[in-house]
């Protein structure tokens, strides 16, 4: 039921893909030359290289507009996040600076980010790698989100190690927030630090399941 599911969620959307190409021409330069968005993409992933914290580990999440941290926390998105940018640029430009980067930052976030005791990622950390609020409730837009640079790296490199972390990921969705009710399923929207009193549900947290891991991992 749950393949089901999400298989007529991709048949929509593809289906209403063919819809709009079959409607639209782009005028944009970018998408009748992709190869132009490879300088753009080194450039974007070149400023945010000074983003990491090359002392502690991790990305610095509150920057200014030249790159320079104004503070030292750093959230978990932003590791995941930034992690799926240097991939992607490392693909488009074979820089293996950006490769090399993208498994520090995973390796920090696998070391700080994971709860140990109850499973889940915590969603911000000081610079040390400590959480800031380890009895914070977590959401399943953080849990999705994290599997999005692990995700990317392993379709990058078919690293052991990113796939194992994926799949304990991905594992925790599934048993914590997958509501298995055949009248119901999607996934709930939060939980309490210690996974109990799941509740609500949205859009989000079952839309992004598919577009952060779901879909990579049927791919694969």
């Amino acid at each position: 039921m749950k393949k089901l599911f999400f298989s007529l969620i991709l048949h929509f959307v593809l289906f209403s893909g063919i819809l709009l190409k079959a409607q639209y021409v782009p005028t944009s330069p970018y998408l009748q030359n992709p190869t132009l968005a490879i300088g753009y993409t080194d450039s974007c992933a070149q400023f945010w290289l000074q983003t990491y914290d090359y002392t502690s580990g991790g990305f610095f999440t509150r920057i200014d507009k030249v790159g320079n941290n104004i503070g030292t926390n750093k959230h978990m998105l932003t590791q995941t996040r930034n992690v799926y940018a240097l991939v992607r640029a490392y693909m488009l430009t074979g820089d293996t600076t950006y490769i090399i980067l993208a498994e520090e930052a995973l390796n920090w976030m696998y070391a700080h980010a994971w709860d140990n005791t109850n499973g889940g990622w915590y969603q911000e950390l000081d610079i040390n790698g400590n959480p800031i609020n380890p009895v914070a409730d977590k959401t399943a837009f953080y849990q999705h989100y994290a599997l999005l640079g692990i995700s990317a790296y392993y379709e990058a490199t078919g690293d052991t190690l990113a796939l194992n972390w994926l799949m304990n990921g991905y594992d925790h969705l599934e048993n914590i927030y997958w509501d298995s009710r055949i009248n119901f399923l999607g996934y709930y929207d939060k939980t309490s630090f210690n996974n109990q009193n799941t509740r609500n549900k949205s859009f989000n947290a079952t839309v992004d399941a598919i577009t952060t891991n779901l879909l990579y991992l049927f791919l694969m």
